[in-house]
């Protein structure tokens, strides 16, 4: 992928983690990749094993992250670059398609639902895990092995069953 910015010049690159602090955390951009076409990114702090392609929870007045699981609560975006300590930052994509690491074999329209490995995206129904605003584009291998395309929109966990 190469993600252009295009509402801010100077921006740090979208695939690149940086150990200084180059944006206020929660400044949002827009990009454009020749593939992808347009998505939506949001500045950040890594979180330790973070990697690209993983999913996070990320709050917005701290700029902290963490890897989801299951049962995660709150606003999350896929990880753009290897964000893998709390001294990196860099870009969560929450808008537009992103490429996201899977747990398993996953169906192309289906819904995106948290799993139990950090940061991993699968389509198995689990009552709590879905993840609003995402859904699977592609089947699992498309673009890479166990990887596929997600269409996001501001997603979001709310662990809806209540237990």
């Amino acid at each position: 992928m190469s993600w252009q910015v295009y509402d801010h010049v100077g921006a740090q690159p979208i695939s690149e983690a940086s150990t200084t602090q180059q944006h206020v955390l929660g400044f949002r951009v827009r990009a454009k990749d020749p593939t992808y076409g347009d998505g939506t990114f949001i500045y950040v702090k890594g979180v330790s094993s973070g990697a690209a392609g993983l999913l996070a929870r990320y709050d917005t007045q701290t700029g902290a992250t963490t890897l989801t699981g299951a049962r995660t609560k709150g606003l999350v975006g896929v990880m753009m670059a290897a964000l893998s300590s709390t001294s990196t930052y860099g870009w969560l994509q929450i808008g537009g398609t992103a490429d996201v690491q899977v747990a398993g074999t996953v169906a192309a329209g289906a819904t995106v639902y948290l799993t139990s490995t950090a940061g991993k995206a699968d389509d198995a129904v689990v009552a709590g895990d879905i993840v609003y605003g995402a859904n699977f584009l592609t089947a699992d291998g498309t673009p890479a092995a166990n990887h596929a395309l997600v269409a996001l929109a501001s997603p979001y966990c709310g662990d809806t069953d209540n237990t």
